[in-house]
């Protein structure tokens, strides 16, 4: 009937007839996002979800309304033909990143449109180790103390990484207003080591980054 898609492994999803029941595995799990879809490729529940100290939380399938489900799946066929654009352009920035204990990370392209920043790491791994991402965390830092942590609607991300390999992250999240001064902060952590990766990203550049059009395909005479 349908497919379930969570941008973050800390969370998994049951579907029993028209229900779909999540659980999280890690207590206190950081916010994620939802999609769910038919078979059939319309989009059906986008949302984003958080642990709860509560029983398993039950979705039924049947409640969406028409008007929900055209909405969300405009929404995201827009915020995914972003993203595969993104992923087919040539690296840009050099600048944003961090290279440590034989891993890097760089943001290689930033993008945007009136609703969304969509964001492209590249992460090398030249250990002989695979390296497993258990989370990649979004912060928004605006002064010593004021925090807010940015949940992705839409991801691409790679779990694992192989020894010697790399591999390409897109991510989508929705715009804040921002202030010059504050700074996005990146943090890749590793899942069964101490490997993090953390870079930031000043305000400035965001605001800056260069804007998607999403321009209606032409009428055929």
């Amino acid at each position: 009937l349908c497919t379930v898609e969570l941008a973050s492994d800390l969370y998994a999803a049951k579907i029993r007839d028209n229900y779909l029941m999540l659980i999280s595995k890690k207590q206190n799990a950081p916010p994620t996002s939802l999609f769910v879809t038919y078979q059939n490729g319309e989009a059906f529940l986008h949302t984003i979800v958080a642990y709860a100290d509560a029983p398993p939380k039950t979705y039924d399938l049947r409640s969406a309304t028409a008007a929900s489900k055209k909405s969300v799946t405009k929404t995201n066929k827009l915020l995914l033909q972003s993203l595969a654009y993104l992923k087919t352009l040539p690296q840009v920035r050099k600048d944003l990143g961090v290279r440590a204990d034989g891993l890097c990370v760089i943001l290689t392209n930033i993008l945007a449109d009136a609703t969304h920043f969509y964001l492209k790491l590249f992460v090398a791994n030249d250990t002989g180790l695979d390296y497993e991402i258990e989370e990649v965390l979004f912060c928004l830092r605006s002064g010593a103390k004021k925090r807010q942590l940015l949940a992705p609607v839409v991801t691409t991300q790679k779990q694992q990484i192989a020894a010697y390999s790399d591999a390409t992250l897109c991510y989508a999240f929705p715009c804040y207003g921002l202030k010059k001064a504050s700074k996005l902060e990146i943090t890749l952590r590793e899942a069964n080591g101490e490997r993090n990766l953390h870079c930031d990203v000043p305000a400035s550049i965001l605001l800056a980054a260069p804007k998607i059009t999403h321009t209606p395909p032409a009428k055929r005479p």
